[in-house]
């Protein structure tokens, strides 16, 4: 007599949980990476498969995820709805898309914000007809949010408002606002007066973005302003401009280097000139006595030239003064190259890069062509295609500069 073997039974009541927790955290991780000088193209892609699984594990069991998602997408934190709303979309169906919806029209910023994020990368065909119905919303951060998504699928007319929500109250909405006009082509003559007096440098960051994505006359001139006044400098937009910077401007990209008081921000604008005389500030800045000053400059260093640097040292950075009685457990670390062997490495290796530009893991992304493109980084990668559109010597689209699918 044989004995039936039992089948194990299988507790799926708490996969969609695991599955939308790892969701989250892919997905915060995908969005650090986009503009990251320390990750690759391949790096991305593996995070994306990985998105691709969870998102499959959640498609499976929808009777069981739907209630999961549901709450998460109307939570409080961006990474969690956006995640959420994207296993939504996926899933489709009445219930889900209202769940979307509902988020969209009334729900709090943060989740708003995710839901934006999943309706630019998901799926949004079933969608799109019911979005459309809020775009006369009087609330306006539902109307640009609404704006942008449709925009961003090739079917927006939000430019006519376009002015009014630049001079918004409210911040956010004047950040959308700048992300529309690049998407929609516009607005350019209002955008300079947001990159220049914006309250928010977030804004004035996105402002200067638009209008170097749209070819504006005053992005070039700005930046230089910007440039020499470096005290009152937004170290994003620096990075913009060093990104479009002509050799003309190489006193002003020295200057930077040298300025101390700009703080270890100022060596990704240093890194994304990318030239010969960049690397050598950079090296020099890896002998700076403040810990972090000297990581920075490392990383810079690294990011332009691809030379390994070996095992960095470990140091302690100083606890702020307010931290309370345990900021000294607590305090940051920084990771500094040892700067004699970056002078060894430098030695051997700078020939190669006496005829070059602009400098990405030892490839010169200005005259490389598509092969030196895959091999930057994913921050150096977003810079020759903001670089390309201003110049006006390709035309990458919006969706492209996003990895969007």
């Amino acid at each position: 007599m044989t004995t039936k073997i039992r089948e194990p039974r299988i507790l799926v009541d708490d996969l969609p949980a695991e599955h939308l927790g790892e969701l989250e955290f892919l997905w915060d991780q995908r969005d650090s990476m986009m503009r990251s000088g320390d990750h690759l193209g391949s790096h991305l892609a593996s995070i994306e498969r990985r998105l691709e699984a969870n998102a499959c594990g959640l498609e499976v069991a929808p009777r069981i995820a739907l209630p999961v998602l549901e709450e998460a997408v109307a939570g409080p934190e961006t990474s969690l709805a956006a995640a959420a709303a994207w296993a939504l979309l996926r899933i489709g169906g009445e219930r889900a898309l209202r769940a979307v919806l509902g988020v969209l029209e009334s729900g709090e910023p943060p989740a708003r914000e995710g839901v934006r994020q999943a309706l630019l990368s998901g799926p949004a065909t079933e969608i799109l007809g019911r979005v459309r119905k809020l775009a006369s919303s009087a609330d306006p951060a539902v109307g640009v949010t609404v704006a942008e998504v449709l925009a961003a699928h090739g079917a927006s007319d939000g430019a006519r408002a376009l002015p009014a929500w630049l001079a918004d109250p409210a911040a956010a909405v004047r950040l959308g606002a700048c992300r529309l006009a690049s998407w929609t082509a516009s607005g350019t003559a209002d955008l300079e007066g947001v990159a220049r007096a914006d309250a928010d440098a977030g804004v004035r960051e996105a402002a200067f973005e638009a209008g170097l994505w749209l070819r504006a006359p005053w992005v070039m001139a700005l930046g230089r302003e910007r440039a020499r006044a470096p005290g009152h400098a937004d170290p994003g937009l620096l990075v913009l401009f060093c990104a479009i910077a002509e050799p003309a401007d190489a006193p002003l990209i020295a200057a930077l280097a040298a300025d101390a008081a700009l703080g270890p921000a100022r060596w990704r604008a240093v890194a994304a000139y990318g030239s010969k005389a960049s690397i050598e500030a950079a090296l020099t800045g890896l002998g700076a006595k403040d810990a972090a000053d000297a990581e920075s400059a490392g990383r810079a260093f690294a990011r332009m030239t691809g030379l390994e640097l070996g095992a960095a040292k470990r140091v302690n950075l100083a606890a702020p003064t307010d931290g309370g009685p345990d900021a000294a457990e607590f305090a940051d670390e920084a990771f500094v190259p040892d700067p004699e062997l970056a002078k060894r490495r430098w030695e051997a290796s700078r020939q190669q890069f006496e005829t070059g530009k602009r400098w990405n893991r030892g490839c010169d992304v200005d005259r490389g062509g598509a092969s030196a493109l895959s091999s930057a980084d994913l921050a150096a990668r977003a810079e020759c295609m903001l670089r390309a559109r201003f110049r006006g010597t390709a035309t990458p689209s919006r969706r492209e500069f996003l990895l969007l699918p």
